[in-house]
């Protein structure tokens, strides 16, 4: 019996020096809420749906290993998890292997653009896409790219810079390339985007750009300006108001927040002006209010509830005469 004890051992022994040698570590969120909805999607057609959603929960694995000489190997693979559903598929959210050094870090996969992962500081709700207890109109264009390779630079000085090219694999080469710069200092911040989509015919470029910038703190106050030129689009703010060609849309945001021992009560406004389609403006701006508050029950369980409210100048959708959406929700949030 001894025998079989120390020779399992020492069959366990390489694996465990491996993985300590490669620092892997297993994180995730689970995030689930109640929401009443009223929205003008095509399935609800602006009636009320009360529902039990998903807020992005997440799970993922991530490493690195010293090479020397001031580089390190690193790698993630993280996907997405549909909580409210059960179900979830592999590798779908940032997913990558790449090398770090003293010159900045360079990773190669499915990766976030720079507005999407050091961005959306004014976006700061924990909500459902499916309502509008949160800015998800205004960060609707903000995601991950397939087949990208992308650089950030270390923190100099309180700058930071990043560059990503997503590479489309075809003869059409349709690639997209982004932008990022940001900075940091006592608490004060400015952060700029850029995501710009060239198409083969040279005529039909899309791109969108943001601003945000503010002070965090115990009272945090944030703005934001963005503004998009996009074509073939199938809706405006990702609604039902179905146009084609050029769409150009500018949008405005403002965000505080108040630290007040275990709560955290917060508030938003947004503002998206008359866009042009084709060149003409058409009358479906929107005007968004958000409310609501955290509460904490530790240092990785908190407990949230919020209310948003969009108006739109005119019907928003091509099935009746919608002019509002609002979402009410409260749920919880565990990060491991």
């Amino acid at each position: 019996m001894k025998k079989w004890m120390v020779l399992g051992a020492a069959a366990l022994f390489p694996t465990i020096t491996f993985a300590q040698q490669s620092n892997v570590s297993l994180y995730g969120e689970i995030e689930l809420g109640v929401f009443a909805n009223r929205a003008l999607n095509g399935v609800q057609g602006g009636r009320s749906v009360e529902r039990i959603d998903d807020t992005t929960s997440l799970f993922g694995l991530r490493g690195s290993e010293d090479l020397g000489n001031g580089l390190s190997a690193i790698w993630q693979i993280e996907q997405a998890i549909e909580a409210d559903l059960g179900k979830g598929t592999l590798a779908t959210r940032d997913t990558y292997l790449g090398v770090k050094g003293s010159w900045g870090t360079v990773r190669l996969g499915r990766l976030s653009s720079y507005l999407n992962s050091d961005m959306e500081t004014m976006d700061s709700w924990t909500y459902a896409p499916s309502g509008v207890s949160g800015l998800g109109i205004m960060t609707r264009f903000d995601g991950r790219y397939n087949n990208t390779v992308r650089y950030d630079s270390p923190s100099i000085s309180g700058f930071d810079f990043s560059a990503l090219v997503s590479l489309d694999e075809t003869k059409d080469r349709n690639w997209t390339y982004g932008l990022g710069l940001g900075y940091e200092n006592s608490g004060f911040f400015g952060k700029a985007g850029l995501v710009y989509s060239k198409k083969q015919d040279g005529e039909h470029n899309g791109y969108y750009a943001r601003i945000e910038g503010g002070y965090q703190s115990q009272l945090s106050i944030i703005g934001a300006y963005q503004y998009s030129k996009q074509y073939a689009q199938d809706s405006v703010w990702s609604r039902d108001s179905v146009f084609g060609g050029k769409v150009e849309t500018n949008e405005f945001a403002v965000t505080a927040t108040y630290e007040m021992g275990n709560w955290t009560p917060r508030a938003s406004i947004a503002l998206g002006l008359d866009p042009k389609v084709n060149g003409h403006k058409e009358n479906i701006g929107y005007t968004q209010f958000v409310l609501g508050a955290d509460y904490a029950l530790s240092k990785r369980t908190f407990v949230y509830g919020a209310a948003g409210f969009v108006q739109y100048d005119k019907k928003a959708n091509a099935d009746g005469d919608h002019r509002n959406e609002s979402t009410f929700g409260v749920g919880m949030k565990h990060t491991f």
